[in-house]
């Protein structure tokens, strides 16, 4: 499985966009974990439900079960798309002006609804203030 995520960075004001930050993500062994869960009937309420983000800067590695450095709030997705004719998933998640603020986002993750880290990702990342909304969406293919 691949993925990959884009930070669109938008002024708060006009939602003009200012930047533009993308990274592929690492699914980890604990992400692998739950999907074959779910693929075996083991738990129907082991699927993506939200997004975090935090200013972590280690490399993603299959072993981690958290993000380095979460901050609140995490993110229930605001919208899912599906490509079936592509076999990909659009998931979106937003910081709004008044959510994150005071730090430089460099990570993100996808979380299960049991708030088990499915993916991660770094990136160069940009500091959060109110002058500011983020959209991060995150595709998934096979």
């Amino acid at each position: 499985m691949r993925g990959q995520v884009e930070l669109t960075i938008q002024r708060a004001d006009d939602l003009q966009v200012v930047d533009i930050i993308r990274s592929s993500n690492l699914v980890v062994d604990q992400g692998y974990g739950e999907m074959l869960d779910i693929f075996t009937g083991g738990s129907l309420t082991k699927y993506l439900r939200y997004m975090q983000f935090g200013t972590g800067i280690a490399t993603p590695a299959v072993g981690d079960t958290t993000l380095q450095s979460p901050v609140n709030p995490v993110k229930a997705f605001a919208t899912v798309e599906y490509e079936d004719a592509n076999y990909l998933v659009r998931l979106t998640a937003y910081l709004l002006a008044a959510e994150g603020n005071g730090f430089r986002i460099t990570e993100a993750g996808l979380l299960t609804f049991g708030s088990k880290l499915f993916a991660r990702a770094t990136f160069s990342g940009q500091q959060k203030s109110t002058d500011y909304q983020f959209q991060f969406r995150w595709e998934l293919s096979s």
